[in-house]
């Protein structure tokens, strides 16, 4: 196992050149995008490429797409943890993802901080995945530090299921493996404080004590459930999830931005008001409310993605930007609870 400090130094190390870029596009949006948009459309300006490339609502994505695709959410990971690991007083860096890239150096880091363990994923049934989950999340309590899933009733779903029956999970984490499928998970032995704190209901947070943060959606409809959490841990800081679509990621969180600021140096955006006319990042007003749209080299033009966004101030001269809902529906993106 590689020592927690040498994996951040090395974290740091692959996360610089994007955190760079970041920072550099922050500080002049309109020259980030600019850049972005002569790979996008090569040789047409913005005047050209908006009165020319009609907006698509939906569409197939193109397969050469997808390693650009890949890298922004690659390094859209790497910025987010680089800068939780910088900020974060963690001691174990024992780590619950949902939402981790799929491939990837991102995925590498990912899967040395998770503590779900090889070939979760491959168990069939729903419920045995979920089952593995809650276990794992018992069993490595004592250095869990950071959850991150888009939306917080996930995690909030995952402590019913525990709560529903202590006592078998209980007696699953004393046997020391979890058996599913023809496969074994061993578990760490439980300690007698936290078993005794499962079985007696104690609260959550006897549990998890060392659970610093959570990364989740706080916005719109995932208000309620990222309240819970905060009053579920008091000692860890609930933080707003950046909004990422199937095409591409949008914003990501940095804690001296106070808030989500965009991938400028990723992605092309333009944002659209209510009233049709479409901005650059560097022109939207404070407060203002605005549906985004995404481009990207390889041929993704001018996507709709139907999520809305509200400007909340500017991180250097980027505006802070704040999931506000999807456009004409109640809910959020359906997201599951089980690690990937």
């Amino acid at each position: 196992m590689i020592p927690l400090k040498l994996a951040q130094a090395g974290l740091r190390a692959a996360a610089l050149p994007a955190r760079r870029a970041l920072e550099k596009a922050c500080a002049d949006p309109e020259s980030a995008q600019d850049g972005l948009l002569r790979q996008v459309a090569p040789g047409m300006g913005y005047a050209a490429f908006r009165d020319r490339v009609p907006v698509a609502d939906q569409g197939p994505l193109e397969a050469r797409l997808a390693l650009r695709r890949e890298r922004s959410f690659d390094r859209a990971f790497l910025i987010w943890i680089d800068d939780v690991f910088r900020h974060a007083d963690l001691h174990y860096g024992k780590a619950f993802f949902v939402d981790a890239p799929a491939g990837g150096i991102a995925r590498r880091f990912a899967d040395r901080f998770s503590i779900a363990p090889p070939g979760l994923a491959r168990l069939e049934s729903p419920e045995n995945r979920l089952d593995a989950v809650c276990l794992h999340l018992l069993a490595h309590g004592e250095q869990l530090e950071l959850v991150s899933l888009p939306d917080p009733a996930g995690l909030l779903s995952l402590l019913d299921r525990i709560a529903a029956d202590r006592a078998k999970m209980a007696r699953a984490w004393k046997s020391g493996v979890f058996r599913a499928e023809g496969r074994e998970f061993p578990l760490p032995a439980p300690c007698e404080a936290r078993l005794k704190a499962l079985e007696s209901g104690a609260p959550w947070g006897a549990l998890w004590h060392n659970l610093a943060l959570i990364s989740c959606r706080t916005d719109a409809q995932a208000q309620a459930a990222a309240a819970r959490l905060r009053e579920l841990f008091p000692a860890a800081v609930v933080q707003r999830k950046g909004l990422s679509a199937v095409e591409a990621p949008v914003t990501v969180p940095l804690v001296d931005a106070g808030g989500c600021v965009p991938l400028l140096s990723e992605v092309f955006l333009e944002f659209e008001r209510e009233d049709g006319r479409v901005l650059r990042a560097h022109e939207l007003e404070p407060d203002g409310e605005y549906a985004v749209l995404v481009s990207q080299a390889g041929g993704l033009l001018r996507r709709r993605l139907g999520d809305r966004v509200r400007v909340g101030g500017r991180y250097r001269r980027a505006p802070r930007l704040a999931f506000a809902g999807r456009a004409g529906a109640a809910g959020e993106r359906p997201q599951s609870a089980a690690a990937a």
